[in-house]
């Protein structure tokens, strides 16, 4: 998104150039973190069951964030 100094008139908007500026400054930080999760399945006993456990937990991880 590309913040324009100026307003659909053409005049100098400093108060909403400042306002969206920020906007768009808090959601590029919010984009760029991430979590570090550890995730933690069984392996022994049945492994394909197990297998199978840690991939679904995997996935809702990465599902909500």
């Amino acid at each position: 998104m590309c913040v324009s100094k100026k307003n659909s008139e053409g005049y100098d908007d400093p108060t909403a150039y400042e306002a969206l500026t920020r906007i768009e400054q808090e959601q590029r930080a919010l984009r760029a973190f991430r979590p570090i999760v550890y995730i933690c399945s069984p392996y022994s006993g049945d492994v394909e069951k197990n297998v199978e456990a840690a991939q679904k937990y995997s996935r809702f991880a990465v599902d909500t964030g």
